[in-house]
């Protein structure tokens, strides 16, 4: 039980960086992908197992699209700002 806390919070935290690295535009997103970089340094220097390893990986993806998914289904229904690289729903995708 004590692993599952340990690669849920690192893959937690490695995948919210990651996200907030795809949606913060400016030169700030480096710090965030370095942060990740280093969390991910972090777990596989602590932990040599293929096990534990694999499932950092796999639940810090799972993770990254859970919360890209969770911030677009609010963005679309309070009207927040969509990163960028998102064609607007008026022009489409001809206008491009």
């Amino acid at each position: 039980m004590r692993n599952f806390f340990i690669v849920f919070l690192f893959s937690l935290a490695s995948s919210l960086l990651l996200c907030l690295f795809a949606f913060i535009p400016t030169i700030l997103k480096y710090a965030f992908s370095l942060g990740a970089f280093l969390t991910g340094l972090k777990f596989f220097s602590t932990y040599d197992s293929w096990k534990m390893r694999g499932s950092y990986l796999a639940s810090s993806i799972v993770l990254f699209f859970i919360w890209i998914m969770l911030y677009t289904v609010f963005a679309f229904a309070y009207d927040w700002p969509l990163p960028e690289g998102v064609v607007p729903e008026e022009q489409g995708a001809a206008a491009y």
